[in-house]
């Protein structure tokens, strides 16, 4: 008798256990828990205003599958202690994966590709040549141009990355070149009309300061994240370099390059 109570209470606790278990992973997975930390509050309020207020974080910021899952929640447990022990970034850094981004039900590939978009109503721009686009022998992801820049809006685009891959070691009429891939209809205005009319008129005739800047990497910027003076040795290895960077620790090209100024 007194081993079969024994047995009882072991199982209860088992159950209990379990059911305690599943009800702080829902909880966890709630977006008020991100809360908990308090410089998670502004992301969470732009959450919250957001296009994407009806998903969880854990919707978006875990990739599909279970393997992911695991690893998300083990990523999570580490930035809770990273913020119990006061070792927590103020801004923290995440990115979302192509993976979530175009899974089904989602923004699949096919709807973004045939959708047309006209960025900041001026600029036309068309997803499909991006999804097939490279720089320096690497593809372009969702989280190149969409990220999180201040906490008023949750997802925006950066322009930066545009003028760092579209300016970059561009000049002259390879730079009018680029003008005109965005500026599509310009010309086709009565203020530019008027203009384009006289000899041997260009973008840059008026807009002499379309561009400053030349996105160069900074050799200073390395120092914050390199102590070894022979990794800058590697700086013009451009596949190398964001390999290491964009697909190994999920950098913005802002982080490396200097700003390139579009009036």
């Amino acid at each position: 008798m007194k081993k079969i109570k024994i047995i009882l209470i072991l199982v209860l606790l088992v159950f209990l256990f379990i059911l305690g278990s599943a009800a702080l992973i829902v909880y966890t997975e709630r977006p008020e828990f991100c809360l908990a930390c308090h410089n998670m509050k502004p992301y969470y309020d732009s959450w919250k205003k957001s296009a994407h207020n009806k998903e969880k974080c854990i919707e978006c910021h875990y990739e599909p599958g279970l393997k992911a899952h695991v690893f998300g929640k083990i990523n999570g447990l580490i930035e809770v202690g990273k913020y119990l022990t006061g070792k927590y970034a103020v801004k923290p850094k995440a990115s979302v994966s192509d993976l979530t981004c175009l899974r089904q039900g989602c923004h699949t590939r096919e709807a973004v590709s045939a959708k047309k978009v006209i960025f900041k109503g001026k600029v036309d721009f068309v997803h499909a040549k991006h999804f097939a686009a490279s720089k320096a022998g690497i593809a372009l992801n969702c989280n190149n141009c969409h990220k999180q820049l201040t906490n008023e809006e949750h997802i925006s685009i950066d322009k930066n990355t545009c003028f760092t891959c579209h300016f970059k070691n561009v000049e002259g009429e390879q730079l009018i070149k680029q003008c005109l891939n965005c500026h599509k209809t310009i010309k086709e205005s009565a203020t530019h009309k008027e203009y384009l009319q006289e000899p041997n008129a260009t973008c840059l005739s008026c807009h002499d300061t379309a561009k400053s800047g030349n996105g160069e990497v900074l050799k200073q910027l390395c120092f914050y994240c390199h102590a070894d003076k022979k990794d800058l040795g590697k700086i013009p290895e451009a596949l190398l370099m964001h390999k290491a960077h964009i697909l190994g620790n999920k950098a913005d090209c802002r982080d490396c390059h200097h700003t390139i100024e579009h009036n």
